[in-house]
């Protein structure tokens, strides 16, 4: 890796360092929670596009899943935060994320950064790269020194 040519690695977090399924996990004792979770989304067309784009928020949703599922609105907040604890990780992605540490400065890009920040303080992603980006906001979060800034390894 030392004749490595790159200033910076750019990582999406869904569907390129894990499967982004996550919040269709059920909670304990509501198995109904993915059909659900999936109506829900079905009838917001407008929303899953905002959210694609970054404009939207998972407490959207908590009112809409509430009113069908036997949950309460804290429970059903709590269950999507939970679920960040629960991402299933794509294996190889981890392993290039790994190997480039200390070697070139990685970010993370999401357009999601209400949620983001969340998920990546309870998964520990903040502390693998340099600087999280969530898309819509500016300036970056910067989460560890750059490699630069770090001393020779």
């Amino acid at each position: 890796m030392s004749d490595l040519d790159l200033d910076l690695v750019w990582w999406d977090f869904g569907d390129a360092l894990c499967d982004e399924t996550f919040q269709r996990i059920s909670p304990p004792r509501v198995p109904q929670w993915p059909e659900v979770y999936e109506q829900v989304l079905a009838e917001r067309p407008d929303w899953v596009e905002g959210w694609n784009l970054g404009r939207g928020s998972m407490n959207d949703l908590i009112e809409p899943l509430a009113q069908r599922l036997a949950m309460t609105p804290g429970q059903v907040s709590r269950h999507l935060r939970a679920v960040w604890h629960q991402i299933v990780w794509f294996d190889e992605a981890m392993e290039w994320l790994r190997l480039l540490e200390s070697r070139v400065a990685q970010a993370i890009v999401t357009v999601n950064p209400w949620e983001f920040s969340g998920t990546a303080a309870a998964t520990g992603l903040e502390q693998m790269v340099d600087v999280v980006v969530p898309a819509p906001s500016w300036p970056p979060t910067a989460s560890r020194p750059w490699p630069s800034e770090r001393g020779s390894s």
